[in-house]
């Protein structure tokens, strides 16, 4: 039968093969899953130069595999998953061809030598084969065409540092791995980490260092040892922050999922259920959103539809699942999409986006309790240094359009094009110069809340240095509605603590603060007079 080319024995009670099957040349597919009672298979299989995909998964009783697989140059999928191997034939290294192997719960397997030469192995799935530290080599990094790697349900307590050097690795599943520690490092590339389980696990990667176009997700379900040793209410904040941090690389999306309740005040948009709509400014480079759930039992699923404008649907557009842990208590899910990653994904017909809505279904399994939303804009991108620990800092600097009530349907007369609102950092300083010249007149607006706190002087210092530059009176601070006596209790600490500051010649200027908090307050009435009489 030279010109058969599929042939499936599933689940039959054969114990071995006929020494004849090298006469099969024409044989694309071998099937022999769950043949409990094979014990081996004959030398002859090697021989089989047209064989594409050999699967012998289930085979419990396996141990052997032939050394001959040389000559199966044309081997692209291999399934051992389920036997009881021990080694892989050494002549698997010269399996050119070979994309897929798949060696799950093979419990006994050595794989510390095996792997090197395979380098056109697209998938690896290594999934409960109680791998321990060390049975993982270096030489996994010579992987080089490697896109996923399943390593689930293993039980060691840290990966190789080569697992970096997989430069094409997209999907790394670690799940259930409960005795990893640490994830110092994954490669650039790499667009899902699923650490669902790892519940010894402290330090997960850097997301600053992530490269790929298309959105990155870390899952962290259950990571109950990384939530007690973070900053358990910034935790997820950090990473996002980490990963808009580095502005040299398309920022196209970037989700976690970690342990949590409570969706933090600096999301100004809220609402309880599982849907939100937000109005979207025309200078907005996309959004944040923040989704409170709880979740139980095995399987749990959440899906996030994007709609825009009303009438375009991206269904599906971000989702969290996970295989076999058994998920406790909440978690919170966080996620930012860039617009332009949005127009890419489909055709865009419209200039910008002037409404969001998005709707998050789940399983039985899953409950949304709320969502929040806030917009990013693309005048605020974090520089390294600007970064510290602190939750605060994080709302401060990075979040700079949800501190306070958004102001802007306050004022009538201001264009949104030219208006800004939010910090100024002086590592910005160059942009913000150039966005004044274009417009003319720049007004910052700070709430009646923003006015009472410090960082609103600090603020008001770094305009005074940028109108010092300037050399002209075109950028003007204004307090929303503003109460008088809190501005003037903050005032007087403002001048005490830089009293006792070290930098006081650097930073101290009394003259120039008491100018700029005249001008702060008293502008109740912006609206009914008018930008160019208040100008004037």
């Amino acid at each position: 039968m030279n010109k058969l080319m599929v042939l499936r024995l599933d689940e039959t009670g054969i114990t071995e093969l006929s020494s004849s099957i090298h006469h099969l040349i024409g044989l694309g597919l071998l099937s022999m899953t769950s043949c409990e009672n094979l014990t081996r298979i004959p030398e002859g299989i090697g021989c089989l130069k047209s064989l594409k995909k050999l699967d012998l998964s289930g085979c419990s009783r396996l141990k052997y595999i032939p050394e001959n697989f040389e000559e199966a140059g044309s081997l692209e999928e291999f399934d051992l998953s389920g036997t009881s191997i021990e080694q892989l034939p050494a002549s698997i290294s010269l399996l050119k061809n070979l994309k897929v192997l798949s060696l799950d719960g093979c419990e006994r397997i050595d794989v510390s030598s095996s792997l090197s030469g395979l380098c056109s192995l697209e998938v690896l799935s290594l999934h409960v084969c109680h791998l321990r530290e060390g049975a993982l080599t270096e030489n996994i990094g010579c992987l080089s065409s490697l896109m996923s790697l399943d390593l689930s349900g293993n039980d060691f307590v840290s990966l190789p540092r080569s697992i970096n050097k997989l430069s094409r690795l997209e999907i790394l599943v670690l799940e259930d791995c409960r005795m990893l520690e640490s994830l110092s490092e994954v490669p650039s590339k790499v667009q899902t980490v699923n650490l669902n389980g790892c519940i010894r696990l402290r330090k997960i990667p850097d997301p600053i260092k992530l490269r790929s176009s298309k959105i990155s997700e870390f899952s962290c379900l259950n990571c109950w040892e990384m939530y007690k040793h973070n900053d358990q209410d910034s935790m997820g904040f950090t990473m996002l922050a980490r990963y808009l941090q580095d502005l040299s690389n398309p920022r196209p999306g970037f989700g976690i999922i970690v342990p949590g309740n409570e969706i933090a005040g600096c999301f100004n948009h809220q609402k309880k259920g599982s849907s939100i709509s937000v109005e979207v400014h025309s200078w907005s480079m996309g959004f944040v959103a923040c989704v409170a759930f709880s979740a139980s039992g095995e399987n749990p699923s959440l899906f996030c539809h994007f709609k825009a404008n009303g009438i375009e649907n991206y269904p599906s557009l971000m989702g969290i699942s996970c295989n076999s842990i058994q998920v406790q208590s909440d978690h919170l899910w966080l996620f930012y999409l860039s617009f332009d990653y949005l127009k890419e994904l489909k055709e865009w017909q419209h200039e910008s986006f002037s409404n969001i809505e998005l709707s998050f279904h789940s399983s039985e399994r899953a409950k949304v309790k709320n969502c929040g939303v806030f917009l990013l804009y693309s005048l605020y991108t974090p520089q390294p240094s600007q970064f510290s620990c602190s939750y605060h800092y994080y709302k401060r600097i990075f979040f700079p359009s949800m501190r306070g009530a958004d102001t802007s349907n306050a004022f009538t007369h201001l264009s949104t094009t030219p208006a800004i609102r939010g910090t100024i950092p002086g590592t910005i300083r160059s942009r913000l110069l150039k966005a004044i010249e274009e417009s003319g007149l720049s007004v910052f607006i700070f709430s009646r809340d923003d006015a009472s706190l410090t960082w609103c002087f600090d603020e008001l210092l770094n305009m005074v240095g940028l109108m010092s530059e300037m050399r002209q009176d075109t950028v003007f601070p204004v307090s929303y509605d503003a109460k008088q006596s809190k501005i003037d209790d903050q005032i007087e600490m403002y001048t005490v603590v830089f009293d006792k500051d070290e930098e006081e010649e650097k930073c101290r200027d009394d003259a120039k603060v008491k100018r700029w908090m005249d001008i702060l307050i008293g502008f109740e009435n912006f609206e009914k007079s008018g930008v160019e009489s208040w100008k004037r």
